[in-house]
């Protein structure tokens, strides 16, 4: 007898297009029997029923890049500033950042840094972050952060130059990566000051519940900022606790040595480095920093910025390479895209490994040139990682644009060439870069079957495959996750309407009605913090 007889259902596979079963029979965690029909007499052959009452079914979803530990704790510190309203980004002014952050500022003790994040500079009137100036007319001798959306510029108060060990004399407080000054680990220690393990848990609550709504299953979680990576509270946090959280995380450390990272490396499934952070080639768009051979408009001579020498990169690489671990790193304009090809062609070609059977990853691979695509699909066999939501956010948005504004046409029109990829036989890799944008994997999906770029827009099933099978793949676990097959893990999610059957304008709406892991319903976290803090002490730990 089954334990579990999941049946009257759609059930997508996602294993190929258009394979549909009506039942699913589960025992021991695992999918041990597909059925074209329900089976007569259920009750006979399974200890548990469920009924799904001809919803879809698909299998649960792994989100490829997130920012696990940045998004738990951004949950608890601070608030995002640029929201939708009314079909329009506010706040559009300086005055009214002021007027939201003065608002929140006062719930929080004086004591306690401030971080205001996600703010999305093309649709503010004067197109750049509040000056230290403003920033202490608004809290006198605070330490005072202002982020950007991406993550890549920031500015601050000149308590919090002061903070960073910035000479605040001439300067107006804005902070960009490719400045010697834009320090990830002080910045990190000094928001760190706010931090508690409750508030982490608390923050950490709240993700696991956003994901298990959105039904995503798995996460690969890029963490770690700090030079000492024994140091990092990110990572600390990962080694103590991820392999007890209810979700299958996967751990890649943002940390360039990865002699450095063998405390937490121990503790993973497959070895694993690199992300943002240490392993960023360069900037973003919105900041003006992603590194591109053309300058910005209205900037001759500001062509962006290589964070990663090249020397460098390769040093690191082939150490990380020869130590048997999979590599994934940050590259974002047409410049860094070719430098990061360069050093994984020479990399793979010198351990004669033109497959990837580590399966190095670049993610973003946001404005690839057709060479690059082709080099990077065709002849090295990367995975490829970007967030097309965004994509659609940009174009979509009143007061986004950021593209348009920043880079010439030509340019724009290189923009995450989805179709090009996955008709080469490139797999892409469902993610949202969370806390940039929401958890949500329905935005990035709508944003790829909706792309701004008509000839690049994907078909349903192929977008749902990167967030599948795609998203197994890419941590060597296609042969038990990624789709409902015999044999395979009974991760699944049940949602209120068809995704194959509702109009692609529709995506974004889409709803999870139930999110099951190894055939058991998994329901969000209502215990208190301190209660969850227990549970994860006594939880059986697995490997991330």
């Amino acid at each position: 007898m089954f334990d579990t007889l999941v049946f009257n259902g759609k059930i997508y596979t996602m294993k190929r297009e258009n394979e549909i079963f009506s039942a699913m029979a589960i025992k021991n965690g695992k999918i041990e029997k597909l059925y074209e029909k329900n089976p007569k007499n259920p009750e006979k052959i399974a200890k548990q029923i469920i009924d799904i009452k001809s919803k879809a079914i698909l299998p649960g979803l792994i989100d490829c890049h997130v920012h696990f530990m940045t998004t738990a704790i951004s949950k608890e510190i601070g608030i995002p500033i640029s929201e939708m309203v009314d079909g329009k980004l506010e706040p559009s002014t300086l005055d009214g950042i002021r007027k939201k952050t003065q608002d929140y500022a006062k719930t929080l003790s004086p004591k306690q840094p401030l971080l205001f994040r996600g703010i999305i500079l093309p649709s503010i009137k004067e197109e750049h972050l509040p000056y230290n100036e403003q920033i202490d007319e608004w809290f006198p001798g605070r330490d005072v952060i202002f982020m950007t959306i991406d993550g890549h510029a920031c500015s601050l108060s000149t308590q919090g130059l002061i903070s960073l060990n910035v000479d605040p004399k001439d300067h107006n407080g804005v902070l960009t990566e490719d400045m010697e000054e834009f320090d990830m680990d002080k910045i990190m220690n000094l928001i760190k000051r706010g931090l508690n393990l409750g508030t982490i848990l608390s923050g950490l609550k709240e993700t696991i519940n956003d994901a298990i709504k959105f039904g995503i299953v798995g996460i690969h979680c890029i963490d770690g900022f700090q030079k000492d990576a024994k140091s990092d509270i990110t990572l600390r946090f990962m080694q103590l606790f991820g392999g007890k959280i209810p979700l299958y995380l996967r751990e890649y450390p943002q940390v360039r040595d990865v002699s450095q990272i063998s405390f937490i490396s121990k503790k993973m499934r497959t070895p694993r480095v690199g992300g943002c952070g240490a392993w960023e080639l360069d900037g973003a768009v919105g900041a003006r920093t992603a590194a591109f051979y053309e300058p910005y408009l209205g900037e001759p001579y500001n062509t962006g910025a290589i964070l990663y020498l090249h020397e460098e990169l390769l040093r690191d690489s082939r150490k990380a390479y020869k130590k048997g671990f999979q590599i994934t790193s940050h590259a974002i304009g047409t410049r860094a895209i070719d430098q990061l090809l360069d050093v994984f062609e020479q990399v793979l070609t010198e351990n004669n490994d033109l497959e990837n059977k580590q399966r190095l990853r670049i993610d973003h691979f946001e404005f690839p040139t057709k060479d690059a695509i082709k080099k990077a699909i065709v002849k090295l066999n990367l995975l490829v990682v970007p967030q097309p939501g965004f994509n659609w956010i940009n174009a979509n948005y009143l007061g986004m644009q950021t593209y348009e504004k920043y880079l010439k046409p030509e340019i724009v029109a290189l923009q995450n060439p989805l179709k090009t990829i996955v008709d080469m036989g490139g797999k892409i890799c469902g993610s949202t870069d969370s806390p940039i944008q929401s958890l949500d994997p329905f935005l990035q999906i709508h944003g790829m079957v909706n792309f701004p770029i008509e000839t690049e827009r994907i078909s349903v099933y192929q977008a749902f495959r990167t967030y599948t099978y795609n998203g197994a793949y890419a941590t060597f676990e296609e042969d038990t996750r990624g789709t409902l097959s015999v044999g395979k893990l009974a991760d699944f999610i049940v949602f209120d309407e068809d995704p194959f059957e509702i109009s692609t304008e529709e995506l974004i709406n889409l709803k999870v009605n139930a999110t099951y892991i190894q055939g058991k319903l998994v329901s969000k976290i209502k215990m208190g913090r301190w209660a969850f803090f227990l549970k994860l002490l006594f939880s059986k730990r697995r490997k991330i």
